[in-house]
């Protein structure tokens, strides 16, 4: 089952089980894949909708964050289960390990110290399944 498949199946129990916190955050993610379909006049493959997805998993760190910053414990708390729950739909990640292997294995394949040709190949390589805020860190890490 896609991504989309269980999105709407998980808001249809949400409806069923009057879990209004659940159904209204998995409803904006599915409004998140219906306006991009919609922009772009054709339905997303699964690593264009896990991109969507990733994209708005690093929104909500950043607000959580920024709240616990805050001493805003009640709004922290609240994109912390936003995040538990966003988790579910979003490809398992790649370790650290993993991200390290392919940047090495880039770096090889390309012969080049270019950090911005790396990054490119590697992100493409790891789409929807890695931070690139880690991706570039380990590319860094590599190249020195």
């Amino acid at each position: 089952m896609g991504i989309v498949d269980q999105l709407k199946k998980d808001i249809h129990e949400s409806i069923l089980g009057k879990d209004a916190k659940i159904s209204v955050s998995l409803r904006y993610l599915l409004s998140l894949v219906q306006k991009e379909e919609s922009r772009k006049g054709e339905n997303l493959s699964e690593q264009e909708v896990a991109s969507i997805l990733a994209k708005e998993m690093k929104n909500k760190n950043e607000a959580q964050k920024m709240f616990s910053e805050g001493k805003r414990v009640d709004l922290a708390k609240k994109e912390a289960g936003e995040i538990a729950l966003l988790e579910k739909y979003l490809p398992e990640q790649a370790s650290e390990d993993d991200i390290r292997k392919i940047v090495k294995e880039v770096i090889t394949g390309t012969d080049s110290d270019n950090f911005g040709q790396i990054m490119g190949q590697a992100m493409a390589r790891l789409k929807g399944k890695a931070d690139g805020g880690l991706v570039q860190k380990i590319v860094r890490e590599e190249l020195s």
